[in-house]
């Protein structure tokens, strides 16, 4: 991932377009592809304050239900994972 460029009095919240692509799902074990990898996507995602004091990451968190946020953090580094799945599925993307 690469790059977001910010002025010091950057305010949110501001958009920012994200190319993702979703890799192939496949069964674990024997890894029999499920379903194949897409093409990329584009999506346009609203940013969300506050800004921090250092801002050092932009985060894209991506959801099973295809929605996507985004939002930032300083040099302390990213936020844990917003989503915790209630188990492991037997398949591996």
């Amino acid at each position: 991932m690469c790059c977001v460029v910010m002025s010091r009095d950057t305010k949110t919240p501001f958009w920012v377009d994200v190319d993702y692509k979703m890799s192939a799902l496949e069964s674990y074990p024997p890894r029999k592809i499920i379903e194949p990898s897409s093409p990329y996507r584009k999506a346009r995602v609203e940013v969300t304050g506050p800004v921090p004091q250092d801002p050092s990451y932009i985060e894209i968190h991506f959801y099973p239900d295809g929605h996507i946020k985004a939002a930032l953090s300083g040099r302390d580094g990213p936020s844990p994972p917003r989503l915790k799945l209630e188990r492991r599925l037997p398949f591996v993307r």
